[in-house]
């Protein structure tokens, strides 16, 4: 009944008819099914191209110079030092590190941790027990030295990690009260 009447129409109609049929056609793929065919392109596209990078990645290819590159940024990795001389190291290398900066030490206090997990120690110190000690450190600075202050105990090869910073405004106009929460690694004897 519809092609009867499609076809009882002049040619020209039939054409306008065809041509609108298409249009309607190509605005429904431009307007749903394209969008979705780039998408799932580009998916495709980005998983091929991770597939191929991990191919390609050899851990041997890393070269001399990125692997300096790598050890001068992180340092030199050292085993732990023992229990007994861990606090006392750790508070002095604190002390010292305050006095050079011209900071008021107000407290600096170390007391056992706990034992780590051996999954977590590198395997030169696997079949030792190593344990935390933890560290109070409270001080007075002029803030311009604080960020020193933090980066070089930060830095301090008895110090693993710097787990809390806490600043308050100091007594002095330019002054901050800082307490920092230390921790560091000793094998135990």
């Amino acid at each position: 009944a519809l092609w009867d009447r499609l076809d009882a129409l002049p040619r020209a109609m039939q054409w306008a008819v065809y041509a609108m049929f298409g249009l309607i056609l190509f605005l429904i793929w431009s307007s749903f099914v394209e969008p979705q065919r780039v998408a799932w392109s580009q998916q495709a596209d980005e998983m091929v191209s991770n597939v191929k990078e991990l191919r390609e990645f050899d851990a041997t290819t890393l070269s001399d110079r990125a692997i300096n590159t790598v050890a001068i940024t992180i340092g030199p990795v050292e085993s732990p030092g023992s229990a007994k001389d861990g606090s006392q190291r750790m508070q002095e290398q604190i002390i010292d590190i305050l006095e050079r900066n011209n900071a008021t030490v107000n407290d600096v206090s170390v007391r056992s941790g706990n034992r780590m997990r051996a999954g977590t120690l590198p395997k030169n110190v696997r079949n030792k027990r190593v344990m935390t000690k933890d560290g109070d450190v409270s001080f007075e600075a002029v803030a311009e030295d604080v960020t020193k202050i933090i980066a070089e105990i930060e830095s301090s090869p008895s110090i693993e990690r710097i787990t809390q910073v806490r600043m308050v405004k100091g007594s002095a106009a330019r002054s901050l009260n800082v307490t920092l929460k230390l921790e560091a690694w000793v094998i135990a004897e």
